[in-house]
Parts: C-alpha cells; sequence; structure tokens
C-alpha cells in the first residue's frame, strides 16, 4: 500500500533553464503560462537558445512529466516519476514517515 498523502501531478519545465522549476497543472488554467503560447519569444531564456520569432505554437523547450508528491508536507517538492521508486511513499515504508505518523496521532487525538 502507498502512502495516502502521495499524489500524481502534471508538471511542466524549461529544459534549457539554468534551474528545473517545475510547475504544476491545474485543471482548467492549461495554456496560460508564456511558454503555452506565441508569447514565448519574449523569453529570455528561449532568445539566448536561438529563438528569435515564434514559429510553433508553444515553445519548443516547454516539457511536460508525470511527478508526485507529498499532500502532507508544508512546502510541495514534485519528484518525477523517475525517482519515484527510490521513495518510501510507494510502499509500506511510509508509515515510519514522520509527516504520516504525526498526522495519524493527530486524528487519532480528535477522535
Amino acid at each position: 500500500m502507498r502512502c495516502p498523502f502521495l499524489k500524481d501531478a502534471v508538471v511542466r519545465y524549461c529544459s534549457v533553464s539554468g534551474f528545473k522549476k517545475m510547475i504544476a497543472q491545474v485543471p482548467g488554467h492549461e495554456g496560460e503560462e508564456k511558454c503555452s503560447g506565441a508569447s514565448y519569444a519574449d523569453c529570455s531564456v528561449a532568445r539566448q537558445h536561438g529563438i528569435a520569432i515564434a514559429t510553433e505554437p508553444r515553445c519548443p523547450f516547454l516539457q511536460e512529466s508525470q511527478a508526485q508528491y507529498c499532500s502532507a508536507a508544508a512546502v510541495t517538492k514534485f519528484i518525477p516519476y523517475s525517482g519515484v521508486s527510490f521513495s518510501r511513499c510507494g510502499g509500506e515504508d511510509h508509515r515510519v514517515c514522520e509527516l504520516y505518523v504525526a498526522h495519524q496521532t493527530g486524528e487519532k487525538g480528535r477522535s
């Protein structure tokens, strides 16, 4: 059994950016970022990589990926599916996680 706090998400990120900031896709708000339209040509990172005018409907450097995150954590950290196999969240080991234990203890205390 996997941890009940482990959630799935679709994230987008720039493949040529200096850092890989994953942005979760929110249903109903797809395509609202600069990268999803012709305005990607105004992006300084795209220009550094040879984009002068928008020749495609969306930025060619925009990547989409499946990820997971812990919904009990105070700060959301997306883990690409390729890294999930190393996580204890996918199996029974989640029962020793501090966040899981704290939530279980807190729920029992309110009953």
